[in-house]
């Protein structure tokens, strides 16, 4: 059964004349939306988001050392595959198996 994306919140977007009030006003909602949507993506997406202390300062500890993917220097291609292992492995994988689809 294939996932689909629920786009109910969706709405589409109505750009008003640049440089009028409401072009302001639209710019400035966004703005102080900001917060709350890096929040999502931080907690949602990827944990690491607009954290400097780890751009200038990585220290990935779920990372097993392997060798298959050419990737071992770059700390953030690591990160990845461990992510895509966790959702693969414990999320999508377990939702499967728990169905007995697989």
């Amino acid at each position: 059964m294939e996932q689909q994306s629920d786009w109910s919140s969706c709405k589409p977007c109505q750009p008003a004349d640049p440089g009028s009030e409401e072009s302001i006003k639209q710019l400035w909602d966004l703005m102080e939306q900001a917060p709350e949507i890096m929040k999502f993506h931080i907690e949602h997406i990827s944990p690491y988001s607009g954290d400097l202390e780890s751009d200038y300062n990585q220290v990935f500890i779920d990372y097993n050392p392997r060798g298959f993917s050419g990737f071992e220097n770059d700390a953030k291609s690591k990160q990845i595959f461990v992510e895509l292992e966790h959702w693969i492995e414990n999320i999508i994988g377990a939702k499967q198996i728990k169905e007995k689809k697989i």
